[in-house]
């Protein structure tokens, strides 16, 4: 997924590699972020974003697992 998208708020914009998200999160909304973005955007987990690219889409904001925690991707689904 090439595919460069921001991850949208209030506060602020953050530019986010597209990652898949794992088959068993697959269809729940959710976007795995790390928690540096957590705090750029200033949101809690749980928080619904709005994802843009080329479609918009809402999702929770979820916390990134450990070992995407020093990359810059969102993981979503493809819904």
């Amino acid at each position: 997924m090439a595919d460069a998208d921001a991850a949208t708020r209030a506060e602020g914009t953050v530019r986010l590699q597209v990652a898949p998200a794992r088959q068993e999160e697959s269809g729940r909304g959710i976007a795995r972020m790390p928690r540096g973005t957590f705090q750029t955007l200033g949101l809690a987990e749980g928080d619904i974003v709005e994802i843009t690219g080329k479609r918009a889409t809402a999702a929770f904001a979820v916390h990134a697992y450990p070992e995407d925690e020093a990359l810059d991707v969102v993981r979503l689904d493809g819904l």
